[in-house]
């Protein structure tokens, strides 16, 4: 259309001024043909025949009309000036009324003397037909015939009015519509001689939201028209809702059925609906509202308020719902229209010299004729009509005054009957006066801005009437009769009056009916029929009204004359004291009665907006639907949440208890600190790196100072200090891990590093090269976390958890934590993590590639194992439930604290409990013994350590170099009577009493002669554990733990068991006597001695003949006490790692935090860690359990009045062990050389 118009109007500019084109243009119209051929399907026959006998000056092109319409007058004859009058008198609006409107403004205007003195305003009227196409046509019949037309009055219709709009222009005509108010023609650029009386359409929508933010309506939805008179409309409405927080659910449009769009309304739970379309289509969509139930007391629909009369009604054959169909989803609904003002007050003055009482006095006398005549219907917008004319006659007397005084270019002065279409000059006055019109219209206010009207905004609602004396609810008119009739009586009357005896059917209606007597002062009457009536054979309906069935009824508690009523036909009142119905008799009975009718329903202007003032005059109070009180909903019924943000930061109570329990864990750490300090002299202690051990309690502290930084809340401090602090604990955590893990695992790989030479030589590994190994990992967590604060920055962050509904409050909680994170952050902390892994894993390492060093001060890969045993058993479990309680922050801060804090504090424990107790067992030190024999044994290991013990180890050799020559591999490396069974080694002798003599009283005894003893019983065997069937002789043994059991060992002599008669050895005697001296051994001595072997002298291993063999070694209690004390290390060895196992699952499963799908896998998690565990935790098994049986098992151990002491000695010798007792003197002389090497 607009490349069109476009096109037209460039042809039209060409032909502009071309009087002989104009000239044959005439020439070639068709002659005239009947009127009543011509007019529209809207017409009435009688209209067509008063329209024929028009005395007009007409013609037509075969299917348009063009008239002009003589104006009556009672003025003097004058020059007549001719406007060219667009009017939609048939299509699909009829405009007949503002023709009404316009004809009167004429009319007042001629018999004005003081508005165009001297001239006569006359006006030619083509019918648009509210069509584009015909609007031009009518335009260009209008300039091309005479006479000259001034100005253009219409057309009504917006879309035509932007087709005559922007053609107009090009022939100096200005254009004055009384009614086109799409928002398009506000535009000057596209046409800028545009004027009009009706305020754009966009003027509704500020009185629109202000209805909306009166009622709270904040869920509002759109529906329009595929026109640009509504879509414009519809986009400014829009703009402004969001403007004000209100929320569109749902914009819909449609160009010819709107079935979809409103079913997508009902989907989106629409109840406030504004809609813009013409009344055609709106009888579309009101259709479908009710087909759909769209309709009804929930429902409210903003509409246009410039439709005809009972819009609803007309032309239903197009549209498939009857008549009571529209009536009902129209009346029943909130239907609120708005639109300009159309009327002043009734007493105010207008431009022409009357009231408002009396210009309505006028147009109704001035509509009866023209409808008589020519068939013209009024409407409400023929006061826009009026003042349309009056505008256009005040600017004309206006430019009266200008063209008389200025002097135009060719130096004449102009007058309003010399115009032009070529008349630029005179236009411009035209258009000028035009701007400057201020006066009081029948309308209202008349002035222009930029050709739009400020106006004022009527908000009308479309409700029921009803007669003097009724009272309206809904939409029902209720009399109250308060003369007393019988039931007959009193429906006879309601009849007579067109109306029928009241029937109840809701209860709100019900409520109504009793405020209303209230109200009414009618207390004194309480009883009053109602329609209701049992028929004979019981059933009780209502006898008048449009639905007899009853569908409520507030019954009154069973009474005599209830009972009484039941049996004959009875009839109901309602009692207005109780509030009740009762059943009465009919025929017997008399009371006021109640007659009830439909009200008349039609547009009431319910209040003024004053859109410049912003500001609402509210005339007459707003009736809700249903006559009620409550104001709709802009949702279905429901519970109403709102959703409210609360910070799901840490409880000060969980935060407290975590700080409490981190207090305690550093605590220990400072315990364990003062104690490596004190005691790093000590032997074992110094040993085992006591500088790395210091290390390893600081990054324990470092740990648990993140755990507390971990759950600082950001509710606490600012955004800045809150992300210091995010940044401060990501390095305690990491600088921490670095340095337990990696000093433990340093010492462990200097012990690796020894161990693994196979030539012997000299190696010095000092604590400054373990921490360089330290400060490199420390260096490359530097280097991951420089680059992620560098290049990644941290920043905080807000996410939202799942929201919790509170139905009791209906409230939805929106729970939300701050984070510190950045763009890049999963990579980083991914570095960080692979690298820590990797630590883990080379720990592990070492701590297998270490198990057979068997000098505990040194090697600590068995703890090792256990710490890393506990790191990844614990963090496998926390990152699982951590995956599960992600949505719960303050129970994954507990859990995941809990972890740290149990690692870092199991860890500490493992470490330095044994030392602990090493220290208490052996204040003095505990005898050390060598590692494993291998070829590497003989290397020289230089530690801070061994260095402080290199003169120790002289002296101690020089020693042993007085007691002899000692044993040597040539003399006793592969003499038969040197046997290892598993772990132990063990020495047999043939005579017990020489043994003793030689080990017990001579100490300085060479060693070769007790090998020398031992090698000459070379033929006898002897057995250890169990003996062969039939039993041997008794025969005493020397036996030596192995030297991981080397602070449990002593010099023991096994007593032996004499099978033949049952009879223990007697007691020991003191050392130096020639009885054999016997001993208990303790039952660790045993442990590992795989039962049920036999050991002969060649070291064969053999079963036992028969299953009846007789134990030789056995302890001083009874077989089970060994055997109750070997299952009880079994048994909590094997369960210590599944007990916590199970305590961290029961825990869980108590917090309801464990899905179905983690039990199985946990089922079989903790059956690998039951046989793992067996072995890892065997060791903290008998350091528990020991004690508890020592009190229980009695030893025997050599005394001698204090001259000899229970302390023994090791000496390696290619892989020889020997033992013995040392001299009292000797061993205070060995505590001096130590006390002067440690000072």
């Amino acid at each position: 259309m607009g490349s069109w118009m476009t096109f037209l109007s460039t042809v039209l500019m060409v032909l502009q001024g071309n009087q002989a084109f104009v000239n044959a243009l005439r020439g070639t119209l068709p002659p005239v043909r009947e009127f009543s051929t011509l007019v529209g399907e809207a017409m009435t026959p009688r209209a067509r025949r008063a329209r024929a006998e028009i005395p007009t000056n007409w013609f037509t092109d075969g299917l348009q009309w063009t008239t002009d319409i003589p104006t009556p007058s009672n003025s003097s004859d004058g020059i007549p000036l001719y406007l060219a009058g667009l009017f939609s008198l048939s299509g699909s609006w009829d405009g007949s009324g503002v023709l009404i409107g316009a004809d009167l403004a004429l009319k007042h205007i001629n018999e004005n003397t003081n508005i165009l003195p001297g001239y006569k305003l006359t006006m030619s009227v083509s019918d648009s037909q509210c069509n584009p196409g015909v609007g031009i046509q009518k335009l260009f019949q209008q300039i091309f015939n005479d006479p000259q037309k001034l100005m253009i009055i219409g057309p009504g219709c917006s879309t035509v009015a932007e087709a005559v709009a922007s053609t107009a222009h090009f022939w100096n005509l200005i254009n004055m519509s009384p009614t086109a108010s799409s928002p398009a023609l506000s535009s000057r650029s596209n046409y800028p001689k545009y004027f009009r009386i009706i305020p754009s359409d966009t003027l509704l929508n500020p009185s629109r939201v202000s209805l909306m933010k009166m009622y709270n309506w904040t869920r509002v939805a759109t529906i329009h028209q595929n026109r640009e008179l509504f879509s414009l409309t519809t986009d400014d409405l829009l703009t402004r809702l969001k403007e004000n927080n209100i929320t569109v659910i749902s914009s819909e449009s449609f160009d010819e059925d709107p079935r979809n769009q409103v079913e997508n309304l009902k989907r989106q739970g629409a109840k406030i609906i504004v809609a813009s379309t013409y009344s055609p289509e709106m009888r579309k969509v009101m259709c479908e509202a009710y087909k759909q139930g769209l309709y009804g007391e929930g429902y409210v629909w903003m509409l246009p308020g410039w439709y005809n009369t009972d819009w609803h009604l007309q032309s239903t054959n197009k549209v498939d719902c009857s008549l009571e169909e529209m009536k009902e989803v129209v009346e029943s609904s909130m239907y609120i229209s708005t639109q300009s003002k159309l009327l002043g007050g009734e007493d105010v003055m207008t431009v022409a010299g009357m009231t408002i009482r009396r210009y309505l006095s006028l147009l109704d006398e001035h509509s009866k004729n023209l409808h008589d005549e020519y068939g013209f219907t009024l409407i409400d917008q023929a006061h826009y009509g009026y003042d349309s004319i009056w505008s256009v006659a005040m600017a004309l007397n206006y430019s009266v005054e200008i063209l008389k005084t200025k002097t135009f270019p060719d130096g004449k002065h102009r007058s309003l009957e010399n115009f032009t279409y070529t008349d630029n000059e005179t236009a411009h006055v035209f258009f000028s006066s035009l701007e400057k019109v201020n006066f009081e219209g029948v309308s209202g206010p008349v002035c222009f801005n930029e050709g739009d009207r400020i106006g004022i905004v009527n908000i009308e609602q479309f409700r029921g009437q009803c007669s003097n004396g009724w009272i309206n609810y809904g939409r029902y008119c209720y009399l109250f009769v308060d003369t007393q009739m019988s039931w007959d009586g009193a429906a006879s009357h309601c009849r007579d009056e067109g109306s029928f005896l009241v029937s109840i059917l809701t209860e709100d209606e019900n409520e109504a009916l009793i405020k209303i007597h209230q109200e009414q002062s009618l207390t004194e009457v309480n009883r009053w029929w109602l329609s209701l009536k049992r028929s004979p054979g019981g059933k009780l309906s209502w006898n008048a009204g449009p639905n007899s069935n009853l569908q409520w009824t507030p019954w009154e508690q069973e009474t005599e004359e209830m009972d009484s009523a039941k049996s004959e036909d009875s009839c109901f009142v309602i009692d207005f004291t109780s509030k009740f119905w009762r059943p009465v008799p009919c025929l017997t009975s008399s009371y006021s009665f109640i007659c009830k009718q439909k009200a008349a329903f039609k547009e009431i202007v319910i209040a003024e907006d004053d859109v410049a003032k912003e500001k609402i005059n509210w005339i007459h109070e707003i009736i809700w639907p249903g006559g009620g009180d409550e104001v709709p909903l802009d949702h279905t019924p429901q519970i109403i949440f709102r959703e409210v943000k609360i910070y799901e930061g840490i409880p000060p109570v969980v935060y407290i208890l975590n700080c409490i329990a981190v207090a305690l864990g550093i605590l220990f750490a400072v315990i364990c600190l003062l104690f490596n300090i004190k005691f790093r002299n000590q032997r074992f202690i110094k040993m085992s790196s006591p500088n790395l051990n210091s290390l390893i309690i600081l990054g324990c502290i470092m740990i648990y100072l993140s755990t507390c930084m971990f759950g600082w809340d950001s509710a606490n401090v600012n955004s800045g200090t809150f992300l210091r602090f995010c940044q401060v604990r990501v390095w305690f955590f990491s600088f921490g891990f670095v340095l337990s893990f990696g000093s433990m695992f340093s010492k462990t790989w200097r012990v690796h590093k020894v161990a693994s030479l196979k030539n012997p030589q000299r190696v010095i590994i000092t604590d400054l090269h373990l921490f360089v190994m330290v400060g490199a990992l420390l260096l490359l967590d530097v280097i991951v976390l420089f680059a992620w604060f560098v290049f990644s920055p941290m920043r905080v962050e807000e996410t939202t958890l799942n929201k919790v509904k509170d139905v009791e409050n209906q409230v939805i909680w929106l729970p939300y934590i701050l984070s510190c994170t950045s763009e890049h952050s999963t990579y980083f902390e991914g570095a960080l993590y692979f690298f820590k892994t990797l630590l883990l894993i080379f720990g592990v390492f070492l701590a297998w590639e270490t198990r057979e060093v068997t000098i505990p001060a040194l090697n600590d890969s068995r703890l090792i194992g256990m710490c890393v045993y506990n790191v990844v058993l614990l963090s496998v479990i926390g990152a699982g439930v951590n995956l599960v309680l992600k949505n719960n922050p303050s129970v994954s801060y507990m859990f995941t604290s809990a972890i740290q804090i149990f690692c870092t504090t199991g860890s500490l424990a493992i470490i330095f409990i044994p030392k602990m107790v090493s220290v208490k067992k052996y204040p003095e030190g505990e005898a050390v013994t060598t590692m494993k024999n291998n070829p590497a044994s003989n290397i020289t290991v230089s530690t801070d350590s061994d260095i402080g013990l290199k003169d120790e180890i002289s002296q101690l050799k020089a020693q042993l170099q007085k007691v002899g020559d000692g044993p040597t591999t040539e003399l006793l490396g592969g003499r038969p009577n040197i046997l290892r069974v598993r772990h132990f080694e063990a020495m047999f002798v043939s005579d017990a009493s020489r043994l003793g003599t030689l080990m017990a009283s001579s100490p300085e005894t060479k060693s070769s002669e007790m090998a020398d003893q031992m090698q000459q019983n070379a033929n006898l065997q002897t057995t250890v554990g169990y003996p062969t069937y039939p039993p041997q002789p008794p025969q005493p043994a020397v036996v030596h733990l192995p030297p991981a059991y080397h602070h449990q060992s002593q010099t023991q002599l096994i007593q032996t068991y004499d099978s033949r008669s049952s009879e223990c050895c007697p007691s020991p005697r003191t050392p130096g006597s020639n009885d054999n001296v016997k001993a208990e051994a303790k039952l660790e001595d045993y442990y590992e001695i795989k039962p049920y072997l036999q050991v002969d002298f060649n070291g064969v291993f053999q079963e036992p003949t028969e299953a009846g063999s007789i134990p030789f070694v056995k302890t001083y209690n009874s077989t089970i006490y060994y055997w109750t004390k070997r299952c009880m290390y079994i048994f909590f060895s094997s369960l210590l790692g599944p007990i916590l196992a199970f305590a961290f699952g029961i825990v869980f499963a108590l917090m309801d935090f464990i899905v179905i799908w983690l039990i199985n896998p946990i089922i079989r998690l903790v059956h690998v860690i039951t046989r793992f565990s067996s072995s890892m935790y065997r060791p903290v098994t008998r350091m528990l359990l020991d004690p508890i049986f020592e009190s229980f098992g009695q030893v025997y151990r050599v005394r001698n009045s204090g001259e000899f002491t229970e302390r023994s000695y090791r000496l390696n010798v290619s892989g020889l062990t020997l033992g013995g007792v040392e001299s009292h003197h000797q061993q205070t002389a060995q505590h001096q050389h130590q006390h002067q090497h440690s000072s």
